[in-house]
């Protein structure tokens, strides 16, 4: 397991990562409170299986990654990144695998639902689909 930077977006981006370079390229990313080290247990053994495994640090998180404003933390900056840091790993316009966990997952969901074209596959731990939650918050409050 190696520890890199991503320059993308005009930040840099502190990141995991293992297994072949010329392997499908799956990026992992972490929940609150978080970083990419959640990760270190499942990136060898992904590795192990030929995936080329990513874990980037969400911005915020890395010192090259901490923009000042509020507006910056928005989901749609998020994703923005992570697309961003696909292509700097050589990805551009094309699908990778995704894997996910607590405010990951948010950030892996909305990915997949703007840009289906490139999520190969959605992996997303801990937490269901964003509306699952806004239906079953929708049924309890009407009982």
């Amino acid at each position: 397991m190696n520890r890199i930077q991503i320059n993308a977006r005009g930040f840099t981006f502190d990141a995991w990562s293992d297994g072949p370079e010329e392997g499908p390229l799956l990026l992992l990313l972490h929940g609150l409170p978080r970083t990419s080290w959640e990760w270190h247990h499942q990136l060898p053994k992904l590795a192990e299986a030929g995936f080329r495994t990513v874990a980037p640090d969400l911005r915020g998180y890395c010192p090259g990654a901490r923009p000042e404003s509020m507006e910056a933390y928005v989901v749609d900056e998020f994703v923005k990144d992570i697309l961003a840091i696909a292509d700097q790993l050589g990805w551009v316009d094309r699908p990778f695998h995704l894997m996910a966990t607590s405010i990951g997952s948010v950030v892996a969901w909305c990915l997949a639902g703007q840009y289906p074209q490139r999520v190969a596959t959605l992996a997303c731990i801990n937490i269901p689909h964003p509306m699952a939650i806004v239906e079953v918050m929708a049924t309890k409050a009407a009982d």
